[in-house]
């Protein structure tokens, strides 16, 4: 068992923080892992998002379906 600061019993109690649509996202799983991104909309029925990335050779690109899990809030 991983070792818990402030005994907040680890990963049971932490969760995503999605910005509202307009705000920029990291990606943090999937094929699209450390890429950052623009967050265009989020599915609150399906528990994910769509998002575009922002630079590189993927640049312009719409990923959809991204799950909450897979991406945070990117700190300013």
């Amino acid at each position: 068992q991983l070792a818990c600061p402030l005994d907040l019993g680890c990963h049971s109690v932490l969760e995503t923080v999605i910005p509202a649509v307009g705000g920029r996202v990291r990606i943090l799983n999937g094929a699209w892992r450390d890429e950052t991104a623009t967050l265009l909309s989020v599915n609150q029925d399906k528990f994910n998002c769509s998002v575009k990335i922002d630079k590189g050779p993927y640049s312009g690109r719409v990923v959809d379906n991204i799950a909450y899990e897979d991406l945070s809030k990117l700190h300013k």
